[in-house]
């Protein structure tokens, strides 16, 4: 068994033996007090039976003396309290140890009998004082240990010592050959430390970035000599320096900041205190100046562990910080190019994710940048247009080339449309991954609505051709034909008067009927050629109706009326002849149509919806074959006299095949819509539908424009010779949201009189005007003193339809609208054009 199991064995026997005293020593102390506390309580028994304190009263207090006992208190059956003694305060030393609870106090009782009667009970607190008896014991063992213990360490030391002299006899001989070959290992490690040494003196003294070292107040220890080549400074003036007067004070904070984080991290033994960490400073050069500079530092430690220093490697990024100034400065100035440019500019990632854009691309869409921000640009366009818009960045995406000219269509905040131009190429990252797409967009809405109503216009005009022979013959022929048809009429009448053949009387009243038809004929001939502006009033569509039915009251007679008039429509702004002869028409072919029918029944219904005026004529006469009826429409189509196949019409009812294309002709010259629904042998319905024009804007009009309208309180020159439409202009201008100042003239030289006379911020232009002046004569003259006052001219003439675009592209301070137009479009494109000839 060794020497160290012996001295534990013999400490554990002590200590086993020690507690067993503890034990047995504890319990015999406690009964001992125990019994002495039973004893008092037989002695005081009597005097608590005579309830006598004073006979007790030395007794107790000789045994709180001499029994260690802190207090005794003697109490009556009734928890009374018969006597109580307090012992001495114990000495300081004693307190010391009842404080540390090696003198416990323990709580003692016992019962008091007399004659065998419980009559009360003793209570004491004693202060159980083994401790020093048992320290006594410890102590006598400790020393038996450590006499025991010596007397083991002698005879093993002696045992060991032998054993050690023969064994270290042996190694002495093996120990010499090894020493001779580390004497020769070592030799060679240190000629390898010294070439090693020499590299790394050479890899920083050649180091174009300057390594250095200092202790743990910043004070240099090393410096490569590149100091020089940096800041000027050779090795001996850094080494004489601190870091705190090489650096400004504010990279100075940064370096003290990172050297109690750091130092923190390596207090609480974090491994990422001893990591090093970059720094960007400014350091003073020897001539005054400053250089930017990175700092590469680290805590370094000593042998035992400890921060020792900092090591660092400085290197100059002057021209690297000036280089990323002046890309800061160029990107800065290409966002402001890119957020002040008129067109549009956006990026996207693959998903099609807005990424940026500028204020021109919020405002094409109406969007306020944070929410337009990661919205994915399909959520502006319908299916149709999602569906191209992925078909195109899919090739560029595919073939890496960019689209030239794409035009779409988008759907803006408001609801409204925009059409736009766009140019869109691949964003690659610098790895060249593709990441996204870049684009250019411009609005081109105005284009686009120009070039529809040109396309109008255009078409329009190819209609006009087909029937410009007719009307060219028309108003040749048209006087000679009715001067014909007058000298035939005329005889027939006269022959009338004067025959009494029945035979010759039919003969003649044929040929006067005929000369009738050839009268209408012609006169529907030269109102379907003639191209003729609408002269516009308001009028209530109902009235106009009553005046066509009374018009026509012979021939509707036998025909039920029943009229279907809804309260709250508004009045209609129209050419009121035109709406007239439109309404004659209808019915009169209504009229022929039940020739054939039973009951004839027209049925005639006026409502109001969506801004709309809407008018049915809907009768149960033939009605007309489907394959017929996209034809209704086309100059010289008829289905009576001769054409009725289908034996519809009564004998004698003949058509001019004008009819229908004079009607469709003077709704769309009130942008208005025409439907015929007809089913043969049921009846046909005509629906008219008209857009409203009010004397003033509405307030949901007025909430709406009220944000648009930047403009207000100009001096607006108002030229329009229709009375109804000047009196609507003039309250929409002058009422709020824009609260304009304005004139009126209602011809071309009142116009240019005012114009002359007072100065003015705009002016509105109707192109047909009375007078021997008309709107392009009015805007020349301002022209001749006034090259940039915007003016909007507001006109549906085919005539200046073709012109104004040719013009626009001359002079940008003009726009037109085409009659009849909303109020809101009407206020909104005054404002529009009052902002662009403002902007510089």
């Amino acid at each position: 068994m060794s020497h160290r199991k012996i001295v534990s064995l013999l400490a554990i026997v002590l200590l086993f033996i020690f507690t067993v005293f503890l034990f047995f020593y504890e319990s015999y102390a406690h009964n001992g007090a125990q019994s002495r506390i039973d004893e008092h309580a037989h002695i005081v028994a009597e005097a608590l039976w005579n309830y006598n304190p004073q006979g007790t009263s030395e007794y107790l207090y000789l045994a709180s003396k001499s029994q260690n006992y802190q207090q005794i208190v003697i109490t009556d059956t009734n928890e009374k309290i018969f006597h109580k003694t307090i012992g001495e305060d114990p000495a300081r030393i004693e307190s010391l140890l009842i404080s540390l609870n090696l003198i416990s106090q323990k709580h003692l009782t016992s019962d008091i009998i007399y004659e065998g009667k419980k009559i009360g009970r003793i209570d004491a607190v004693w202060s159980c004082d083994t401790i020093y008896f048992e320290l006594f014991i410890l102590l006598v063992l400790i020393m038996i240990y450590t006499i025991l213990h010596l007397i083991s360490q002698i005879l093993y030391s002696k045992k060991s010592l032998e054993n050690d002299v023969a064994g270290h006899t042996k190694e002495l001989y093996g120990l010499n050959s090894v020493l001779k070959l580390e004497v020769k290992e070592h030799k060679q490690a240190r000629q390898a430390l010294m070439k090693s040494q020499e590299l790394y003196r050479l890899i920083a003294e050649n180091a174009t970035d300057v390594i250095w070292m200092t202790d743990m107040d910043f004070n240099f220890t090393y410096i490569s000599p590149s100091t020089f080549q940096m800041g000027g400074f050779t090795q001996e003036e850094m080494l004489a320096k601190t870091l705190d007067k090489t650096v400004l004070p504010d990279s100075l904070e940064k370096l003290v900041d990172f050297y109690e984080k750091t130092l923190n991290l390596i207090k609480v033994g974090d491994p990422e205190g001893w990591e090093s960490k970059i720094i960007e400073v400014q350091e003073y050069c020897k001539n005054g100046s400053t250089i930017d500079t990175e700092i590469n530092a680290r805590i370094f430690a000593d042998d035992d562990n400890k921060p020792a220093g900092i090591l660092g490697i400085t290197r100059d990024i002057t021209h690297q910080k000036l280089m990323e100034k002046k890309l800061t400065e160029s990107e800065k100035k290409y966002r402001n190019i890119l957020s002040n440019m008129d067109d549009g500019y956006f990026e996207v990632d693959l998903a099609g994710s807005f990424t940026f854009f500028n204020n021109s691309m919020c405002r094409m869409l109406g969007y306020p940048g944070d929410e337009l921000m990661g919205t994915n640009n399909q959520e502006y366009m319908d299916k149709e247009n999602a569906n191209k818009i992925f078909q195109t960045f899919n090739k560029v995406y595919k073939t890496d080339v960019p689209t030239k000219a794409l035009d779409w269509k988008l759907i803006k905040k408001d609801g409204s449309i925009c059409f736009i131009e766009t140019v869109v190429s691949l964003i690659k990252n610098s790895e060249g991954k593709k990441i996204g797409f870049r684009g250019i967009a411009r609005d081109i809405s105005d284009r686009i609505k120009a070039e529809q109503e040109k396309n109008k216009a255009q078409q329009f005009a190819i209609e006009q051709e087909k029937h410009a022979l007719v009307g060219q013959i028309a108003g040749k022929m048209a006087h000679d034909f009715n001067n014909i048809l007058g000298i035939i009429m005329g005889n027939a009448q006269v022959a009338l008067m004067g025959t009494r053949e029945l035979e010759t009387k039919k003969t003649l009243e044929l040929i006067f009927k005929q000369t009738i038809r050839g009268r209408d004929l012609t006169k529907n001939l030269v109102i379907f050629a003639k191209d003729q502006e609408p002269k516009q009033e308001f009028f209530k569509i109902n009235e106009k109706l009553d005046l066509v039915i009374d018009l026509l009251k012979k021939d509707l007679e036998g025909i039920e009326i029943i009229k279907e008039y809804r309260p709250g429509v508004p009045e209609m702004l129209a050419d009121s002849g035109m709406i007239e002869h439109a309404l004659v028409n209808i019915l009169q072919n209504s009229i022929h149509a039940m020739g054939m029918v039973e009951h004839p029944l027209i049925t005639i219904r006026t409502y109001s919806i969506d801004d709309n005026i809407t008018l049915e004529i809907e009768d149960n006469g033939c009605g007309i074959l489907k394959e017929h009826l996209e034809k209704i429409y086309k100059p010289y189509f008829s289905l009576k006299g001769s054409r009725d196949a289908k034996g519809s019409y009564k004998t004698g009812i003949k058509g001019t095949g004008y009819g229908m294309a004079n009607v469709k002709k003077y709704i769309q010259q009130h942008k208005g819509i025409i439907l015929v629904e007809s089913e043969f042998g049921s009846g046909t319905k005509v629906t008219i539908n008209i857009p409203v024009t009010k004397k003033e804007l509405t307030i949901d009009e007025k909430k709406k424009t009220q944000k648009k309208i930047t403009q207000y309180e100009k001096y607006i020159l108002l030229v329009e010779d229709e009375i109804a439409i000047a009196e609507v202009q003039y309250a929409v201008l002058t009422q709020a949201p824009c609260n304009h100042k304005v004139d009126t003239a209602n011809n071309g030289q009142a116009a240019m009189d005012l114009f002359d006379t007072n100065q003015y911020d705009f002016v509105s232009l109707d192109y047909i005007l009375y007078g021997d002046y008309n709107g392009m004569d009015v805007y020349h003259h301002i022209r001749k003193t006034d090259k940039t006052i915007p003016i909007l001219f507001v006109s549906g003439n085919i005539e200046f339809l073709e012109s104004i675009e040719n013009l626009k592209q001359e002079d940008t301070n003009i726009d037109h609208l085409s009659k009849p137009c909303p109020n809101k479009d009407y206020v909104t494109c005054i404002n529009e054009l009052l902002e662009r000839s403002h902007t510089p």
